[in-house]
């Protein structure tokens, strides 16, 4: 438990008690599960330009298509790094199977076309 004390004088300033609920682990979201939602889970990476949100989620999902689950990685990123870092090309917006993984697919999504599709779907809403 963490202990804070507020910055108020001392008449005034009463010591209060915080403790954060226990987070659970990511490897404990990277086992095979068994309770309900085992069969299909959503891993969500993000994060500001430049911190490894590619990387990392590359490696999360090398790590699960190890295991031996089926793994779809996506990346909205138009620049299509996930290309770069599984060194193939998986542009196209169609998920491509990547090369030495066997469980992993990979798809970057073409981001000018999926924001005129959905343009198109919300044009007739005025």
């Amino acid at each position: 438990p963490t202990r804070w004390t507020s910055p108020l004088p001392q008449h005034r300033a009463a010591a209060v008690r915080c403790v954060a609920p226990a987070a659970t682990p990511l490897a404990s979201l990277l086992e095979p599960g068994t309770g309900q939602g085992a069969a299909q889970r959503l891993i969500l990476v993000g994060g500001k330009g430049g911190v490894g949100k590619t990387s990392s989620s590359s490696a999360i999902a090398v790590r699960l298509a190890d295991t031996g689950l089926s793994t779809l990685i996506v990346s909205t990123d138009p620049a299509h790094s996930l290309s770069d870092a599984l060194m193939q090309d998986v542009s196209g917006g169609s998920p491509v199977g990547v090369a030495g993984c066997e469980n992993l697919q990979a798809m970057e999504v073409e981001t000018a076309d999926a924001v005129d599709r959905f343009r198109a779907a919300v044009s007739g809403f005025r």
